[in-house]
């Protein structure tokens, strides 16, 4: 692999890395914010009112922003800056045209869209206050796909801060001045509109220049169809299970408020934290598309990568599991009892997600559509099939769960056809070793923090501030000894070899404070797993 191109995808992971770890961060403040202030009911109402924007949302790009992101990423790498424009422009007179008429449905129909899809009329009005955002969305969604094509890894990551930030000042002012719903569902619309306009005069530099050539506009469309048609199966499953909650929750009046409020908490923030994985996965289709432009091997690039994303993100996974209840209840509260549980289904999810992300960047790069048509197709047929079946049988709880399998499904089938036709391996061995060292740390960390919590005062236990400070450093502590553990464990078992780690410190090399890290992580790993391997070669001579 080229060194200087592993460590410019790397820069770029990082930022959008931490772009989107501030952006969460701002984002659970306003969940925080949101969730106290309205308490379990009012937020399951506030969810509900966004559930007729998110199912015409489905509809608001057809396909054309992965498309636009897949052909200005090889435009880019190719020089070809007049059809990094033409893209642009084509892509946006069909977006603007498809989303006006979304706009208007918001507010020409806002009732007839709260009875059918959420049982619920009296959240019309609430409906109309979201008929803008289609529009802004799509350009919000247009600017970030060419940002990130054209690798400016700084104005996308500043558009993703400023969302957040929009976001939650508009929420604190507009509540604080007395409206409540009105209030919450106002600041989501407000974050859009600004953030769509700076993403427009950010974009402008790579729309400039000659307008001498020419885009199959015939071929691009099929891509975009190819990338909607999936997409849209997997976005009308997520409403699916929207609405079969709203339809379970609508007869149990105020509890019924207070299950999907905990439902959507513990969705918003498995929300957050595939955000954070996505956005480090977001520079590999251009990385994927330079390795192709260049005469590279991708099929070895795509096994190293799903090996590395493998080896750290599952840990963070796993642990986000373990201490389900802490995490909801330091960001939501203790009102929120059922999220926790909710969670935890909803997170088997991200055990595989790597694997989803580095394949799918991989088959829109060989532009293989056929993969993504079928992913999608199944995906759909096995969500909707588990949903009924789950539903039925244990009710919001088999919702949940179906929540979290459809995405593992879709997974393994990308992970399946890339080792039928491309050929790819997946080394089993590493991932058990990443498996068995992640499960052992979080133990060991659980049962350290349990005896710990076993010795706290109960007055501490039953002041709400207290507690919340309790589990806050209950968690850091838990997180520290975790990783800890963890390298000593991967280390002693040889979970990475020397390639991987030579790949690690290679990835995170050109940033200062994160190299520096990672830096006495791999020689802590190298110093241990050396020590090992050199005793056993002892032992077998």
């Amino acid at each position: 692999m080229n060194e200087e191109q592993l460590g410019h995808v790397s820069f770029q992971a990082m930022i959008y890395g931490f772009a989107t770890l501030l952006q969460i961060i701002i984002q659970v403040f306003t969940m925080m914010y949101i969730s106290r202030i309205l308490g379990p009911e009012l937020y399951g109402l506030y969810n509900l009112s966004l559930v007729p924007l998110t199912f015409l949302l489905m509809f608001s790009d057809l396909g054309f922003n992965a498309a636009l992101f897949r052909y200005s990423s090889i435009s880019h790498s190719r020089k070809d800056y007049c059809t990094v424009k033409k893209a642009f422009l084509f892509t946006s007179k069909v977006l603007f045209t498809l989303n006006l008429g979304l706009s208007l449905s918001l507010l020409v129909f806002p009732g007839e869209l709260s009875i059918i899809l959420t049982q619920r009329s009296e959240l019309s009005r609430f409906v109309m206050l979201t008929s803008i955002t289609p529009i802004a969305s799509a350009l919000f969604g247009m600017s970030i796909s060419i940002l990130a094509a054209v690798e400016d890894a700084e104005k996308r990551a500043l558009l993703q801060v400023l969302q957040g930030l929009v976001r939650i000042v508009s929420a604190v002012l507009l509540i604080s001045a007395g409206y409540l719903l009105e209030g919450a569902v106002a600041s989501y619309v407000v974050s859009y509109i600004v953030v769509a306009l700076i993403g427009v005069f950010f974009v402008k530099p790579y729309i400039k220049g000659p307008d001498e050539c020419s885009l199959d506009k015939i071929e691009y469309a099929k891509f975009a169809l190819s990338m909607f048609i999936p997409g849209f199966l997997t976005g009308i499953l997520g409403r699916l299970v929207s609405i079969r909650l709203a339809y379970t929750t609508a007869p149990l009046g105020e509890l019924g408020n207070y299950m999907f409020g905990n439902f959507n908490a513990a969705s918003a923030f498995i929300g957050a934290v595939l955000s954070i994985y996505g956005s480090l996965a977001t520079p590999l289709l251009p990385y994927l598309s330079h390795q192709l432009a260049n005469g590279n091997n991708a099929v070895r690039s795509v096994e190293r990568l799903t090996s590395i994303l493998n080896a750290t993100l599952l840990p963070l996974s796993v642990f986000a599991l373990f201490f389900s209840d802490d995490v909801i209840s330091v960001v939501y509260g203790v009102r929120y009892g059922l999220a926790p549980g909710y969670f935890t289904l909803m997170g088997v999810a991200l055990l595989t997600f790597h694997i989803g992300v580095v394949y799918s960047a991989f088959f829109q790069v060989m532009n293989d559509k056929k993969i993504i048509m079928l992913n999608g197709l199944a995906t759909f047929v096995f969500g909707v099939v588990f949903l009924e079946i789950s539903s039925s049988l244990i009710s919001t709880a088999g919702i949940a769960l179906t929540v979290g399998l459809y995405q593992v499904f879709s997974h393994i089938l990308y992970l399946a056809y890339g080792i039928a036709k491309y050929k790819t391996r997946i080394e089993a061995l590493k991932t058990l070793k990443t498996l068995f060292s992640t499960i052992i740390s979080c133990l060991i960390s659980y049962t350290i923090t349990s005896a710990i919590t076993g010795f706290v005062p109960t007055h501490t236990l039953l002041n709400p501030i207290g507690l919340f400070l309790l589990r806050t450093a209950l968690l850091l502590l838990a997180f520290v000894i975790t990783l800890q553990t963890y390298v000593v464990l991967m280390a002693v078992i040889g979970g990475l070899d020397e390639v991987d780690i030579a790949f690690i410190e290679k990835m995170f090399s050109r940033i200062r404070f994160v190299g520096r890290f990672v830096d006495y992580l791999a020689k802590a790993y190298k110093k241990i797993y050396y020590a090992f391997r050199a005793r056993a070669r002892r032992e077998t001579l």
